[in-house]
């Protein structure tokens, strides 16, 4: 018997926005820091100096590939694994992170040091602009590992539920790099500024792992000699699409160069710069929700919260819309503003750059539409699904612009969202065929739409009226999974005294508000989970316990608690005892 699941948005959303809010802080506190170094360089030192520092970029974003191989992927499979509610698993997995890391990190340090002048050499041959690439460099050479452990540190703090933490910690590192830059460049030059940017590493490290990682009983050191590189291998299978999403987009964004450049000369070139800087806040905008829907994702994907999954698709897809739609607008309307910003010349805006803006903004919302969709990928594990949409955007990008470069170069702009509209059809192609081989999953996002009969969920109201209709379908769903007597009324009082206590205690004036409840049902275990955005509130600790809760915990369930994303979760697991009978 299938009973109707009424799921709102209101708990998953909150989430989502809490998560929101806290990645595009720490974006733009990368952004200002970046920003802000960049000129204080280029105005302390000289041109040259900033450009020693540019020069440096393809290092920069070979490290950045390898780290989101080895810390992004673990944050990703240790949210997973905190949604399945398996501690050793991340110990085992933390634990892992934090050797691979530390090796590789070290590895890099070593390589840098000793070969610092030949890579500053291969990467940048200008009298002018070597010694301070090299100079930069062989101070710099000291922070890959800080940079590795502090990124890993707070992937693991926002895979707990804690983003606001990490914002903190970027923005109180980005303040210090600045800082250090005023006091140290004109002291110390290039070995200055790379001495600030190490040490931002150092303090996003320490204060991300004593007071992020260590305050938190979710993270332990375990014995990983027999399972060593089974867990590496789960880390790094999930950050693959990352690593690979980063290198398809150096590749192309190389090639499109060269493209623009051989089909409109320097001017084109120019105005493919400014297009750049569209994508760029495109692709902000899409990192803050991409973030906060993997990671909460993820944690939802563990629990097999598949309803939750769909609400969560909908609302970042929502979210983004409006978002790139605002944008795109703007970019169409007054695309001679947004030059202008950017210091575009009169040759520039006499030579079509208007027009050309027009046409690229066209490509921003189906370029969002693919890089959200991979998100979603992701999250359920379509890791080949994933890549392939990653190579085929390179692909798709390279042939559409090229072709339209060979038919007219002035519009070879029209090359982006023509080719992005293709492949996002291709893509929905796809997946609409896996769709159809997977039975009772979403033919727009592939998320399961049900598990069997064996998951059943509401988002209750805080009252009396929706406590009544929370344990009359609750117990339906329960007695027709012919689990016992005994256990459906051991279900049903634990979920009636956690309900009272949320209805009593966390209520707030939110016409909308709703705590989750969610029963999953397996062979010889039952799981009852509760969500509520009220103050934290631990109904484990002995200290905060009510005769109510004291009943809880004397029903023989073994009963998890953590506060994430500003919600309480509670997860009561009660074994099942001769449940046929």
């Amino acid at each position: 018997m299938n009973q109707q699941v009424k799921r709102t948005n209101y708990i998953v959303g909150g989430a989502f926005r809490s998560f929101l809010g806290a990645s595009i802080l720490t974006m733009l506190s990368h952004q200002l820091a970046s920003t802000a170094d960049a000129m204080i360089v280029g105005n302390m030192l000289a041109s040259e100096a900033l450009s020693g520092i540019n020069a440096l970029s393809p290092l920069m974003i070979t490290m950045s590939a390898i780290g989101t191989l080895l810390w992004a992927g673990a944050g990703l499979r240790i949210s997973r694994l905190i949604g399945e509610r398996n501690t050793e698993g991340i110990h085992r997995a933390f634990t892992v992170a934090v050797i691979a890391n530390l090796t590789v990190g070290v590895l890099i340090t070593i390589l840098l040091r000793i070969f610092s002048h030949d890579i500053a050499q291969v990467l940048c041959d200008d009298p002018k602009i070597l010694p301070y690439a090299e100079e930069y460099l062989s101070v710099y050479a000291f922070g890959p590992v800080f940079l590795l452990l502090g990124s890993l540190c707070n992937s693991c703090v926002q895979a707990d539920g804690r983003p606001l933490f990490v914002s903190r910690v970027v923005i109180a590192a980005s303040v210090l790099n600045i800082v250090g830059d005023f006091l140290l460049v004109g002291v110390l030059g290039m070995a200055g500024s790379a001495w600030t940017t190490v040490g931002s590493f150092v303090f996003t490290f320490v204060m991300s792992y004593l007071f992020g990682v260590r305050k938190t009983a979710t993270y332990k050191f375990a014995s990983v000699a027999k399972c060593f590189f089974q867990n590496l291998f789960g880390n790094m299978r999930e950050g693959s699409t990352y690593t690979v999403t980063n290198i398809a987009l150096a590749l192309m964004i190389f090639t499109l160069n060269n493209i623009v450049l051989g089909a409109l000369g320097t001017v084109g070139m120019n105005i493919w710069s400014v297009c750049m800087q569209i994508l760029m806040l495109t692709l902000m905008i899409l990192n803050g929700v991409g973030n906060a829907a993997t990671s909460i994702g993820c944690v939802l994907q563990g629990e097999r919260d598949y309803t939750g999954l769909l609400l969560l698709h909908s609302l970042a897809f929502r979210i983004m819309g409006v978002a790139v739609s605002v944008l795109t607008l703007f970019m169409l309307i007054f695309p001679q503003s947004f030059l202008l910003m950017f210091g575009a010349s009169d040759e520039m805006l006499q030579s079509g750059a208007a027009y050309a803006v027009r046409i690229f903004s066209l490509a921003m919302l189906p370029f969002a539409l693919i890089i959200l969709r991979q998100s979603f990928l992701l999250i359920l594990q379509y890791f080949v699904l994933n890549s392939m949409a990653s190579i085929g955007m390179l692909i798709a990008m390279l042939i559409g612009v090229w072709t339209a470069a060979q038919i007219s170069p002035e519009q070879l702009w029209w090359g982006f969202p023509a080719s992005l509209i293709a492949l996002n059809v291709i893509i929905a192609g796809v997946m609409y065929v896996i769709h159809r081989r997977k039975a009772g999953t979403s033919p727009i996002s592939l998320i399961p739409q049900q598990d069997g009969g064996a998951i059943w969920s509401l988002s209750v109201p805080y009252t009396m009226d929706g406590l009544g209709e929370l344990l009359v379908q609750s117990r339906t769903f329960l007695e027709d999974k012919a689990i016992g007597a005994d256990n459906v009324n051991k279900l049903i009082g634990m979920e009636e005294e956690l309900a009272l206590n949320i209805i009593n205690f966390a209520k707030r004036d939110k016409e909308k508000q709703r705590f989750d409840v969610r029963l999953m049902v397996s062979a010889d275990e039952a799981v009852l989970s509760i969500k509520d955005d009220g103050r934290c509130f631990d109904p484990t600790k002995s200290e905060t316990q009510k005769i109510g809760l004291k009943i809880v915990n004397n029903l023989g369930a073994h009963i998890i608690y953590k506060y994430m994303y500003g919600q309480n979760v509670v997860t009561c697991q009660l074994k099942l005892n001769n449940p046929k009978q």
